[in-house]
């Protein structure tokens, strides 16, 4: 269902908190998808603001097309696929799970409104598809130390509405997406041969993996947790 006159609050945005999305980007020449799990923020005036890390698809994309879709999705194993990718690893975000949304759009005044073929997960519940306002460099401080971002102030040009969703992620899908960060972070710590942090982030995985097994059979919290171990090659 499409709803011209949705805003993001009325999805249950609330802004300056941050969410967990799937955010969906395509090449400019190729037109070949990419998903990236990622946090956004909602700011006052109703822009979505994002902050695609430097060297990744998203960010190269997003440059090149103007144009990114924000995935609504209750799937953990979604943000795994999307978060751990690795195609010599055999993780891969599956083609099939896309399907493609027809817009024109007035790129600039000097031209003519370009038709253009963007996709969107079709196990979403819901899709904002946007297009860059502005930007802004930031610098991001964390544990891995600063680094220098491009802040994207996004813009919705339209929103699919598929189905409710009042799922909430119970205690091991919690476990399993904060172990999807931090396994990410792993991997960093341990190419900058970080001991320290490696050895904390491990610390902390090793304790959600192994309460997310104690908590029972949750099938996509196992699998994510073995996505995890491929991705990182275990033991790590």
């Amino acid at each position: 269902m499409d709803t011209k006159n949705l805003y993001p609050i009325d999805l249950g945005f609330k802004p300056n908190y941050l969410y967990e999305i799937l955010a969906t980007t395509i090449s400019k020449i190729k037109k070949i998808p990419n998903t990236s799990a990622m946090g956004i923020r909602l700011t006052q005036d109703n822009f979505i603001t994002i902050k695609p890390f430097p060297k990744t698809k998203t960010l190269q994309n997003l440059k090149e097309t103007k144009i990114i879709t924000i995935n609504l999705v209750d799937d953990i194993h979604l943000y795994a696929l999307s978060a751990l990718k690795n195609e010599d690893l055999g993780i891969i975000f599956p083609r099939e799970y896309y399907e493609y949304e027809e817009l024109s759009y007035l790129f600039n005044s000097d031209s003519s409104p370009s038709k253009i073929s963007i996709p969107f997960i079709k196990q979403s519940w819901a899709v904002l598809i946007c297009v860059v306002s502005k930007e802004n460099s930031v610098i991001k401080k964390d544990l891995l130390g600063d680094v220098s971002l491009i802040e994207f102030y996004l813009k919705p040009l339209k929103i699919k509405f598929f189905r409710n969703s009042a799922k909430l992620f119970n205690r091991a899908e919690n476990l399993a997406l904060e172990s999807i960060i931090i396994a990410t972070r792993i991997k960093i710590a341990r190419e900058r041969q970080n001991e320290v942090l490696f050895n904390e982030l491990k610390s902390q995985l090793t304790s959600n993996i192994n309460n997310i097994k104690r908590f029972g059979k949750n099938y996509q919290a196992l699998e994510t947790v073995d996505l995890i171990n491929r991705y990182l090659g275990a033991p790590y």
